[in-house]
């Protein structure tokens, strides 16, 4: 996961408490920050009770947002080598991909980034 920015969240973007190890992780929602930098999160317990906690940046990562990219694979003519191109539009790709006769495919797949 990437460092927390607190520009980011500002902006909207999701991010998360990151607890004693990175396999515990927690949804929270900016509140605010203290004079001293710290950011105040608001995050929501199992029983459905809201916490407020105080955390350090180094507590918070920016969440991971899933995006779906595209991939034509090109096989060369003269090597037979297969050769991916990636796009972020599935037009483009298509366009790209056009009518080659070398083009095996255009293929969607779901990144995090």
């Amino acid at each position: 996961m990437k460092p927390f920015n607190l520009g980011c969240a500002l902006a909207g973007d999701p991010f998360v408490l990151v607890q004693a190890s990175e396999h515990d992780i927690i949804p929270v929602r900016f509140v605010g920050e203290l004079t001293d930098g710290r950011v105040v999160v608001e995050r929501r317990a199992e029983s459905g009770v809201y916490y407020v906690e105080v955390c350090r940046d180094e507590q918070l990562r920016m969440a991971p947002i899933k995006r779906t990219v595209y991939i034509n694979l090109h096989k060369q003519r003269d090597s037979g080598e297969i050769v991916p191109y990636l796009y972020e539009d599935q037009r483009l790709a298509n366009n790209q991909r056009g009518s080659s006769m070398n083009c095996l495919g255009t293929f969607a797949i779901e990144i995090e980034d």
